[in-house]
């Protein structure tokens, strides 16, 4: 197994309870095509993040420099990590092993990635809060989405369901990458926060638009008489989708 492949299973990113899986070639077809346009979205943006993070600890007295040029040679294996990270945790779902509980809330996805022996209570109070906001930054175009991936996964229509593409999956990645490649946490915590803050401010929702709009774009494409299209094409369309 690869070294980061084992970073989902070390930090408990999944659970072994099963859950649906797409069944129909087609669907799984689907579902395949809009996880690799998120995770080419979402570490695209992270490599963004982590490059032009020079100043992350400019402020702060406690991290010395050799942790410093420490962290800045780390970054290319960062980004590394995070790419396989996230393509595990895909796999892992396409498995049948969800997350730990149904549509988990933000916190509870944070406290999969928690350090106890930390003191530090004012950084663990702003990743919970930073944590809260993606998925508020992401909710607008969240429910057509989750609809269209319950149909996909085989699943009651609706949101309470626990699929690969959303903004709990990408705070798991991040936080197992991070912990995983920095073991300090007073360089792992800022990292994160400025990370999961660079998704907030350069728009979280327009990865789960972009995902829209590829499957309504697939479905005009593949257009064709009632009785012969497939529960994708009966879909619910996402707002805003011709600004994508």
């Amino acid at each position: 197994m690869r070294p980061h492949a084992r970073l989902a299973e070390t930090y408990g990113g999944t659970h072994s309870n099963k859950s649906s899986v797409p069944t129909n070639a087609t669907h799984l077809a689907i579902v395949r095509e809009c996880f690799e346009l998120f995770h080419s979205l979402a570490t695209g943006l992270a490599k963004l993040s982590i490059d032009t993070s020079n100043d992350l600890f400019e402020m702060d007295p406690r991290v010395k420099m050799e942790e410093v040029s420490d962290f800045r040679a780390k970054r290319n294996e960062w980004v590394a990590a995070l790419e396989v990270v996230l393509r595990d945790l895909f796999e892992k779902r396409l498995a049948g092993n969800r997350r730990k509980g149904r549509r988990p809330d933000t916190l509870q996805a944070f406290d999969a990635l928690r350090v106890v022996s930390d003191n530090d209570a004012s950084k663990q109070s702003a990743l919970e809060r930073i944590s809260r906001r993606l998925e508020e930054a992401a909710k607008p175009e969240l429910d057509a989405l989750e609809w269209r991936m319950s149909v996909l996964f085989g699943e009651a229509p609706g949101r309470d369901v626990d699929h690969p593409l959303g903004p709990a999956y990408l705070l798991d990645a991040i936080g197992m990458t991070s912990r995983s490649v920095y073991a300090e946490p007073r360089v792992w915590k800022p990292l994160m926060e400025r990370v999961v803050g660079d998704f907030i401010r350069r728009s979280t929702r327009r990865i789960s638009r972009s995902i829209g709009c590829w499957l309504s774009a697939e479905s005009c494409r593949k257009s064709a008489p009632c009785s012969a299209r497939g529960a994708i094409y009966d879909l619910p369309t996402i707002s805003a989708c011709c600004h994508c």
